[in-house]
Formats: C-alpha cells, sequence, structure tokens
C-alpha cells in the first residue's frame, strides 16, 4: 500500500491485481478490463467502485465530480459524441459487478453489455476532450500539441 496527496491530503492508495501472479503477464487467461473491474469486486464486493482507465489524458477531476453527481445505480458511465457508453469511466454498482460476473462466466467479457443490460444511465460530459482515448505514438503526438494549444489559450 502507498499513499498519494490530494488536495493537501494524504489518501491510501490499494493496487488490486487481476492476476493470482501479478508479476506474470497470462495472455492465455487475460479477460481485459473485465478481469480488473472483477478483481475490485472480489476485493470488495459491497463497493461501489469509480473505474478510470489509464489512457484518458484530458480528463480531469470536475469530469469526475460530474459523473458522481450524475450517478444513478447500477452504472453510470460517460457517453461519447458518436453515441457509445464509456464503460471504463464510470461508477459501477455492486449490482452491476455481479451482472458482468455472469457475463463473464458465459464467455461474454465486454463491460459494455452491462451497462446496456442493466439500462445504465450514460451521460454527455461538459468538455469531449476528456473522451479523447490515446492508444498508439499518432495519438500521443495529438495529445501534445493540443496540450500546447490549452496551455498557450489558443
Amino acid at each position: 500500500m502507498f499513499s498519494v496527496e490530494i488536495d493537501g491530503s494524504s489518501t491510501p492508495v490499494r493496487v488490486i491485481y487481476d492476476r493470482p501472479n501479478d508479476d506474470t503477464l497470462d495472455t492465455e487467461n487475460d479477460m481485459g478490463p473485465a478481469g480488473g473491474l472483477l478483481a475490485a469486486h472480489r476485493f470488495d464486493p459491497q463497493a461501489t467502485w469509480l473505474v478510470v482507465a489509464c489512457d484518458y489524458p484530458f480528463l480531469s477531476v470536475s469530469d469526475l465530480h460530474h459523473l458522481q453527481q450524475e450517478m444513478v445505480g447500477p452504472v453510470t458511465c460517460f457517453q461519447n459524441a458518436d453515441g457509445f457508453c464509456e464503460p471504463l469511466l464510470g461508477i459501477w454498482s455492486p449490482e452491476a459487478m455481479l451482472v458482468l460476473d455472469q457475463n463473464v462466466r458465459k464467455g461474454d467479457w465486454g463491460p459494455k453489455s452491462v451497462v446496456r443490460q442493466c439500462s445504465g444511465k450514460t451521460i454527455r460530459p461538459r468538455d469531449d476532450r476528456c473522451l479523447f482515448n490515446m492508444n498508439t505514438p499518432a495519438d500521443l503526438d495529438t495529445v501534445l500539441k493540443l496540450k500546447d494549444c490549452l496551455d498557450s489559450g489558443m
């Protein structure tokens, strides 16, 4: 366990691994994002989880507050400009996690299907840039250019 400082106070952070041997990569049994969500659920089955993927460089605390204010169980997540839900930017209740677990047991590892099955709430962000997803070197170049524009006030 380690701590991070947020708004001047220290907050404990625990890393929860989705594989029994956290130092090995098991590509045959890797469940992708569903594995991480279910690892969190196994760690605390009663918890409601804020899920934030690591590849959204423009996501802000304000965006997360917006998500929290709009939360309606069992799952609430952002919706992009094309109308698709972003389940890895959402708040997941124990009920939604149980549906995900049932789906995975049937071979459906997609978190998006849980949002549909549970009639989850999707919300539009106040600024679409927060949903920019960075996956490639070209995406990194775009992020750096956008950051430069934002920093210079353009």
